[in-house]
């Protein structure tokens, strides 16, 4: 089932909300400016100096159970804007497909971020919001 816009932004709303309760931030969805001449990008959870990521709508499966490649994709695509990300806000990405964030943190995990990234599951129905792990964290800290 195909959301429209209207209800994923309901969704990134609610788990923004869940996110600032945790974090007792007050995060909005804003569009940022990596340097004078740099890219911009517009992340779904930002307070200056606070905290940055966005939030993951997508499924890991679309239709009769062929791998969503784009939302495979447009996930990964976010751990790549936070880590190019020059500020010291704490990163995380949110999604609310739990299979999708445990297929993005096993797949990532280990590797060499320069900033630790938590990655959380918001759960809509009761909003709950659980850390599945955080990527760049080894047993000796973070890289």
């Amino acid at each position: 089932m195909k959301m429209t816009k209207a209800e994923r932004l309901a969704i990134e709303a609610s788990a923004r909300k869940a996110v600032n309760r945790l974090l007792k931030s007050n995060a909005l969805n804003q569009r940022v400016t990596f340097s004078r001449d740099g890219p911009s990008h517009e992340f779904d959870i930002f307070e200056k100096g606070v905290i940055i990521g966005g939030v993951s709508t997508s499924t890991t499966k679309v239709g009769k159970g062929t791998d969503n490649t784009g939302g495979k994709d447009r996930a990964a695509s976010e751990l790549l804007w936070l880590t190019l990300w020059p500020g010291e806000e704490k990163r995380l990405h949110v999604m609310t497909d739990k299979s999708l964030a445990d297929w993005l943190y096993q797949k990532y995990k280990g590797a060499d971020f320069r900033y630790p990234i938590s990655i959380y599951h918001y759960d809509q129905i009761s909003q709950i919001l659980t850390e599945i792990g955080v990527l760049g964290i080894t047993e000796k800290g973070c890289l």
